[in-house]
């Protein structure tokens, strides 16, 4: 990434980002992108994982998640929560999932992402 700044001292610290930088800041109009369904959501999510990948990244693609952790943590956001699957709440779920799971190193497995779901979720489904 490349970052310019110019400055005067009688500007604002806004002025201090370059306008290239400045379009990304404040209020911008939403884009509703449409709802998935499950497999454009795995297909979604695995295209994610391998955009952040290493190029010589040779461990497995879903990593660390297990494969069927995937397919049961988007079954249950959409069919048991209720939730639309989109980017952004399949990115949430992942993101959580993954910031609470006991050992990373080992894998996330289908019972564990779907514990910790169940746990997160019920609150939200009780009220």
């Amino acid at each position: 990434m490349l970052l310019s700044i110019q400055s005067m001292l009688e500007q604002s610290a806004l002025e201090f980002v370059p306008p290239e930088l400045r379009t990304l800041l404040g209020k911008k109009p939403s884009i509703s992108l449409p709802e998935m369904d499950e497999a454009e959501a795995k297909e979604f999510l695995t295209g994610r994982f391998a955009f952040f990948r290493a190029p010589d990244y040779a461990g497995p693609l879903t990593a660390p998640f297990e494969p069927r952790a995937i397919d049961a943590i988007l079954r249950f956001i959409h069919n048991d929560a209720g939730v639309v699957l989109s980017p952004r709440e399949v990115l949430q779920a992942f993101a959580f999932v993954y910031g609470q799971a006991e050992d990373l190193a080992k894998g996330i497995d289908a019972d564990e992402a779907t514990d910790l779901l169940r746990a997160a979720y019920a609150p939200e489904r009780e009220s």
